[in-house]
């Protein structure tokens, strides 16, 4: 399996992990300091969810690019999950 997943490392993809890093990385930043600059106003609960929301994309966003890379997914798929 390892073989493999080394095989298929290229240029672009090392480059496009790094470029998604960054900019989850500047996502939490950009949430932590929302959330600390709302959370005792009226707006907290508001913020909260909004970041919870944001988040749980997030998530998913990893899951289904991790399971593209490493070709488990199914293009029949809204998502490309695997069945």
């Amino acid at each position: 399996m390892w073989k493999r997943f080394i095989e298929q490392i290229t240029l672009s993809g090392v480059m496009g992990a790094v470029i998604f890093g960054a900019i989850l990385v500047l996502l939490v930043f950009v949430l932590a300091n929302a959330l600390a600059i709302f959370s005792n106003g009226p707006y907290a609960l508001s913020v909260l969810a909004l970041c919870g929301v944001i988040a749980l994309l997030g998530a998913l966003l990893i899951f289904t690019t991790l399971i593209h890379l490493l070709e488990l997914s199914n293009k029949n798929q809204a998502l490309g999950l695997p069945t």
